[in-house]
């Protein structure tokens, strides 16, 4: 009965770290709310967001995900083809 006990504890001894690790990595993942709203919310909601002359809206996760994408490939990231920017940089 101590063996079984003795090898239990062990066990959960063992695993501890690696528990301790699977929690450290899953805050090394970004996050929509944490990390990509925050940068949605200043430098694209100004613009879309309902009323606004953004073509489409980016008040929340459902509807700024389609859009990853091409997000994500940066055509969508250069300031100074939107709005105002794109016809103050062209004089």
């Amino acid at each position: 009965m101590k063996l079984i006990k003795a090898f239990g504890l062990f066990s959960a001894l063992a695993l501890s770290p690696t528990l301790a690790g699977a929690a450290e990595s899953a805050e090394e993942h970004p996050t929509y709310a944490r990390d990509v709203a925050p940068i949605i919310q200043d430098n694209c909601q100004i613009c879309h967001q309902p009323g606004q002359i953004g073509p489409m809206s980016f008040t929340s996760y459902e509807e700024v995900r389609p859009w990853a994408p091409l997000i994500g490939t940066g055509n969508a990231t250069v300031p100074v083809r939107y709005g105002h920017w794109y016809s103050t940089a062209q004089g």
